[in-house]
């Protein structure tokens, strides 16, 4: 039986999703900041699309055949300071709001520029890039010695300390590559590791401790460094008798020294971290009026647009080519599927929210512990949409509520059975996990099966490796590492 190819014609169904249908589906998915920014994107691109003006802006926008705005109109007699005292009541606006977040920005710079000045002083004092740690190091190492060869050495070392401010190399194999005495090397490691931050240079995390109590004015420097340099890993596991027994102390004092070795930086290279603040903006905004809880759409700051009279009318009044007049009319149809998207995405994120807000009724009224189990699938029953429509409103997109702020996604978990039939939402088993702990005689921690018996005794059905599992979701040590003496 021979094989040979052959062609057959025939019709197959296939779903292909048209640009508008893409287009709407990344804009569903954007948050607020992220459609902010879209927006201003389209308004490059698309001629055809233009920013409504608001209140404080001229009815009478100037001719759309340029994107040069047209020069200010003359101001009346005494009016003349006007726009200045707008600006600097907008300069004020922002000295008051990056003062909350001058460890980041400001890096403790005085904030009590002028007003002229206040604009220019936000600008200066955000726009440069914050130090990185080989360059903060260089500096400390030009400052500590003049000599080319301890310099060059130093280099070397700083260029293998890692991002968690480690010297990850070898004494040795800067030796070998330098051409110097291993003595030499190891000299300059130990300047090196006077620098700051302190801990800077280590090889391990013992040395590292050991650095930083050796620079400390503590009264109990002596045992600080007894305990991290023999019992380092059995105060990891707290085994706080134990040390005591070596140390000839009680278990207490071994415990408090334990607090003075755990407020230490393990990490000195995080001191070099990014300090980049993440803002959150709410997307949509929960208020209670006349015991009802509204949602509302958090529109603030995002452009509204319209479509351009003015090459409206242009399209329809000039005879231009056919090719003039296709490549508009595309734009027109560009910037009616924006508007209509952004719409539909509006719309739809308000009947999400309103339907969890709904649902969660008693979340909202008396706190987390009576968060209900709730699932993509029913909201988008409810609504009558696809779970993957609700999936992307949902995805980061954040609520305002009376509350607090929270991430749609945080309204949306797994359940466990009681007693009386009713499901209890994981994230409320967890918050009452959490208060059990909080609560507990700390010289006596509940164990998980303890926690479990508790549990069960409110009616709810969960088995130990269960509560087990929610405790180190939640961050918690086991009970033999949380007893205190």
């Amino acid at each position: 039986m021979a094989l040979q190819q052959t062609l057959i014609q025939g019709t197959v169904q296939q779903m292909i999703l048209t640009p508008k249908m893409q287009q709407a589906i990344e804009i569903l998915q954007l948050s607020t900041m992220e459609l902010e920014r879209y927006i201003q994107q389209q308004l490059t691109e698309n001629f055809l699309l233009e920013e409504e003006p608001s209140q404080t802006q001229e009815l009478e926008a100037p001719p759309l055949t340029s994107r040069v705005a047209a020069p200010a109109p003359a101001a009346e007699d005494g009016e003349q300071d006007r726009p200045g005292e707008q600006q600097r009541e907008v300069d004020k606006e922002l000295e008051t709001l990056m003062a909350s977040y001058s460890d980041y920005y400001y890096e403790g710079r005085d904030l009590s520029v002028s007003d002229e000045d206040g604009k220019r002083g936000f600008i200066e004092n955000t726009a440069a890039g914050a130090e990185s740690m080989n360059q903060n190091l260089l500096r400390q190492l030009s400052l500590s010695t003049d000599d080319p060869t301890d310099y060059k050495i130093g280099e070397w070392i700083v260029s293998e300390i890692d991002e968690r401010g480690y010297f990850s190399s070898s004494v040795e194999a800067g030796a070998e590559k330098l051409n110097v005495p291993p003595e030499e090397v190891e000299r300059v490691l130990k300047v090196i590791q006077t620098f700051s931050p302190t801990g800077i240079g280590a090889r391990d995390l013992r040395e590292c401790l050991m650095i930083q109590i050796e620079a400390s004015s503590h009264s109990q420097k002596a045992l600080l460094k007894k305990i991290v340099q023999d019992h380092l890993e059995q105060l990891a596991k707290k085994q706080y008798p134990k040390i005591g027994q070596v140390l000839k102390i009680s278990a207490q004092e071994v415990q408090d020294l334990a607090k003075v070795i755990a407020s230490l930086e393990p990490l000195p290279g995080r001191y070099f971290g990014s300090h980049e603040v993440i803002h959150v903006v709410p997307d949509v905004i929960v208020k209670k009026v006349d015991n009802e809880y509204i949602v509302y759409m958090n529109d603030d700051g995002l452009p509204k647009l319209r479509i351009s009279q003015f090459y409206r009318k242009l399209l329809k009044e000039h005879n231009d080519s056919p090719q003039t007049k296709e490549y508009v009319r595309d734009k027109l149809r560009a910037a009616q599927w924006l508007v209509k998207n952004i719409q539909q995405r509006k719309e739809t994120i308000l009947k999400v929210a309103q339907n969890i807000v709904d649902v969660q009724r008693d979340f909202f009224d008396r706190g987390v512990v009576h968060l209900k189990p709730l699932t993509l699938k029913e909201i988008a029953e409810r609504i009558g949409m696809h779970e993957s429509t609700v999936s992307r409103v949902t995805t980061n997109k954040y609520m305002e509520s009376p509350r607090g702020i929270f991430e749609l996604k945080y309204f949306f978990s797994s359940g466990i059975e009681s007693n009386d039939g009713e499901a209890t939402s994981s994230t409320s088993v967890k918050e009452m996990i959490r208060t059990l702990i909080e609560n507990e005689a700390k010289n006596k921690p509940l164990s998980d099966q303890k926690i479990t018996e508790l549990l069960k005794r409110r009616g709810l059905n969960i088995a130990r490796r269960t509560a087990a599992k929610y405790r180190e979701e939640l961050g918690i040590l086991s009970s033999k590492y949380r007893r205190q003496y």
